[in-house]
């Protein structure tokens, strides 16, 4: 498995695979994403992520800092987007690509899911052991979004 930073010529890249991924979860279109753009124009704050091999990526996520410090007054990462291409799932390629995205940054992260999201609530918890992450939370935000509180070990 591959995980690289997505530079500016992959943009058009991974706005195609934003298309299906807002597609599946919200029925929403990529132009709905009002935040696109920012992960190439705010460095140390965000980070666009391709998986998969340079030449035929097969997803992507979308990491950043949150304004909010956690409890011990370090920064909280969130995991905001993340999708597998339908072909390539259940090969081992996501949590692969979830653990390597956390181990990237020890401390504390938060994980957002769409609560009819039966598939994501089975896949997270397990990513997140596999990463060797500690679960601390699971709260209910707005908009039917359950966010996942856990710390990574440095």
């Amino acid at each position: 498995m591959t995980l690289r930073l997505a530079g500016e010529a992959d943009k058009p890249l991974l706005r195609a695979m934003l298309v299906p991924y807002l597609a599946e979860i919200s029925g929403a279109s990529a132009e709905g994403y009002p935040y696109f753009d920012d992960y190439w124009q705010e460095p140390g704050r965000r980070w666009p992520w391709l998986i998969g091999p340079r030449a035929a990526p097969q997803g992507f996520a979308l990491t950043r800092l949150l304004e909010t410090e956690g409890a011990d007054g370090g920064p909280v990462r969130q995991l905001a987007e993340f999708y597998v291409c339908p072909e390539a799932r259940r090969t081992g390629i996501g949590t692969a690509a979830a653990a390597a995205l956390l181990r990237r940054g020890p401390g504390l992260w938060q994980v957002g899911i769409l609560s009819g999201n039966a598939a994501a609530r089975r896949f997270w918890p397990a990513a997140i052991s596999a990463a060797g992450g500690e679960m601390l939370e699971q709260t209910h935000g707005r908009e039917g979004v359950i966010r996942l509180h856990l710390r990574m070990p440095a």
